[in-house]
């Protein structure tokens, strides 16, 4: 009696292992019959994000950034100009010198906190803030195109003003940062003894040539910041 129960439970377990192995090759031929998978390829990187996309450097809603001043610096040193429009709307270039003196400004860190604490003690005048560099190119033909102009130094001859070259140290960098300069030139206005600074934009573009204000418009864009 005891051996055929052992005989039928031999069995059972010959049948059980039977389906199992006939299961393990039905499922391996079924995989086998799949496509292989296609190789993982990983997407690259999406590309940085450029805190000035959409923005027109033109436009002037946003200062030249180095890789455009670098460009604009190229036309300054083959001794052409981006050309300048004049009050009758046609454009010129200037026979001026392209690096005008400005000796007449206060300059650097250090001149920048003797005007602003004069502006601060004394409120009859405008100040007048520049951040430029040497290598900007934009500069350059701002400094010649416009600060040096007859028009322009009549009106500086009556107003504070200082400009700063952030390259020159940590101080005029800490200057720079404190006014959120992120390109060149960045020019500001300041109304007597304000401290809300007013942002002037001298380039624009006008039928997709780039030109820079004249001194007439420059100099009435100035007394529109400050309320004169």
């Amino acid at each position: 009696m005891s051996s055929r129960r052992s005989g039928s439970s031999t069995g059972c377990w010959l049948i059980a292992l039977i389906l199992v192995a006939i299961s393990a090759v039905f499922a391996w031929m079924y995989y086998d019959s799949l496509p292989d998978p296609e190789p993982v390829v990983e997407a690259p990187p999406p590309p940085p994000t450029d805190p000035h996309d959409g923005l027109d450097p033109l436009a002037g809603n946003f200062p030249v950034t180095l890789d455009e001043a670098e460009s604009a610096a190229a036309p300054a040193r083959t001794g052409s100009a981006p050309a300048r429009t004049s009050s009758s709307g046609s454009s010129s270039t200037s026979s001026r010198n392209r690096y005008p003196s400005l000796s007449s400004w206060q300059s650097g860190a250090s001149g920048y906190e003797r005007v602003i604490e004069e502006h601060t003690r004394r409120n009859n005048a405008p100040l007048a803030v520049f951040f430029y560099t040497e290598w900007c190119g934009y500069c350059r033909h701002m400094n010649a195109e416009l600060l040096s102009s007859s028009e322009v130094t009549d009106y500086f001859g009556t107003i504070r003003k200082v400009r700063i070259n952030p390259d020159d140290g940590e101080r005029e960098k800490a200057i720079a940062n404190e006014w959120n300069v992120k390109g060149y030139p960045s020019f500001f206005m300041l109304a007597p003894g304000s401290t809300s600074r007013r942002k002037i934009h001298p380039y624009s573009s006008v039928n997709g040539e780039q030109t820079v204000m004249s001194p007439e418009s420059f100099v009435q864009s100035c007394k529109n910041a400050v309320g004169d």
